[in-house]
C-alpha cells in the first residue's frame, strides 16, 4: 500500500470519528439547551400561575365585598317586610317579631333608628298602641321586650297582679285609653286565677275580689282632678266610674265662653247719695236704714 493510500485511509478514519464526536458534541448541546429551556419555560408557567392564584384571588375578594355591600336592604324595603301589629292576637305578634327581626338584620346600622321610629308610629296599631304611645324606645330590642312582656304567655299571675296594682294614667293619656289597659290586666289576672282553681264559687269569689279592686286602682290612678271629681259622685263599679271620669273628661275640655258679661250698674245709682246713712247709691227715702 503506497503512501498517499495509507494517508487517505487514515484522514477518512480520523473525519469520521472527529464527525461522531461534533455529533454527540451537538447532541448533548441540544440536550442542555432543551432542559435549560424545559426548566424556564416551567418557572414561566409557574409565575404565570402564580399570577392567576393572585388574580383570582383578589377577584374573589372583590366579588365577596360587593355580595357584603349589596346584602343590605333599602329603608323602603324594610318597611314593606313588616307586618302591622294591633295586639288582638298573639300569633301575629310572633309574625310582627320575625318580620321585625329579619328587617333590621339586614338594613344598615344608620337606618335602624328611623325604622324603629317608623314601627313605633305606623306598623303598631289599635289596642297595642295604646299601651306604647307614651313610652319612648331607643333599640328594637327595648320595643320586642315590652311586647312579649304584655302579649306573650310566660307571664304569671304574680307578675300580671304587680301590673295591675301599678297601673296608673299617663299625664297625656285620655281616661278611655287608660280604662282599656287596666281592664286588660283585670281580665289576664280573672283567667290566670281561674286556672290554678276548678271551684267554681272559688272563681266567682277571684272575680268580684278583683273587680272591687280595679275600681279603687282606677280612681286612684286618675290624674288629680278627675280623682277628686269622681270620687266625689260615689261610683258602685267600675263602669260607672269609668262614665264619670269620659264625662267629667269631656266637660274639662270643653272651651270656655271667651265673653264674660258683668253685671250692668247704672251711674245715675252711683251718683246718689243718702242723707240719712251718707252711703251712695240711694236716696234717704229708699234708705233701709230709716228710724221707726
Amino acid at each position: 500500500m503506497s503512501y498517499d493510500e495509507c494517508s487517505k485511509q487514515f484522514i477518512l478514519r480520523n473525519t469520521k470519528q472527529i464527525s461522531r464526536s461534533l455529533d454527540s458534541i451537538f447532541n448533548n448541546s441540544i440536550t442542555i439547551k432543551t432542559n435549560e429551556s424545559m426548566n424556564d419555560i416551567e418557572l414561566r408557567n409557574r409565575k404565570i400561575n402564580r399570577s392567576e392564584s393572585c388574580k383570582n384571588f383578589l377577584e374573589n375578594k372583590i366579588e365577596t365585598c360587593n355580595m357584603a355591600v349589596e346584602q343590605y336592604i333599602s329603608l323602603a324595603e324594610a318597611r314593606n317586610i313588616i307586618k302591622n301589629f294591633d295586639g288582638t292576637n298573639n300569633i301575629e305578634l310572633y309574625e310582627f317579631l320575625s318580620s321585625c327581626n329579619f328587617a333590621f338584620r339586614n338594613i344598615k346600622d344608620s337606618n335602624k333608628k328611623y325604622l324603629l321610629d317608623y314601627i313605633v308610629n305606623i306598623k303598631i296599631q289599635g289596642q297595642a298602641l295604646s299601651y306604647i304611645r307614651y313610652k319612648n324606645f331607643d333599640t328594637f330590642e327595648e320595643l320586642k321586650l315590652e311586647l312579649e312582656e304584655l302579649y306573650l304567655e310566660k307571664k304569671n299571675s304574680q307578675y300580671i297582679q304587680i301590673q295591675f296594682n301599678k297601673c296608673r294614667q299617663f299625664s297625656n293619656e285620655n281616661v278611655k285609653t287608660y280604662a282599656t289597659r287596666l281592664e286588660k290586666l283585670l281580665v289576664e289576672l280573672i283567667d290566670e286565677t281561674n286556672r290554678t282553681t276548678t271551684d267554681t264559687v272559688a272563681h266567682l269569689h277571684y272575680r268580684n275580689l278583683l273587680t272591687y279592686q280595679a275600681l279603687i286602682i282606677f280612681i286612684e290612678g286618675l290624674t288629680d282632678n278627675l280623682k277628686l271629681l269622681v270620687k266625689s259622685r260615689n261610683p258602685t263599679n267600675l263602669k260607672e266610674a269609668i262614665s264619670y271620669a269620659v264625662s267629667e273628661e269631656t266637660l274639662s275640655f270643653r272651651p270656655q265662653n271667651r265673653f264674660k258679661f258683668t253685671k250692668y250698674r247704672n251711674t245715675n245709682d252711683q251718683a246718689k247719695k243718702c242723707n240719712n246713712c251718707n252711703k251712695f247709691g240711694h236716696l234717704s227715702s229708699e234708705c233701709r236704714n230709716l228710724p221707726n
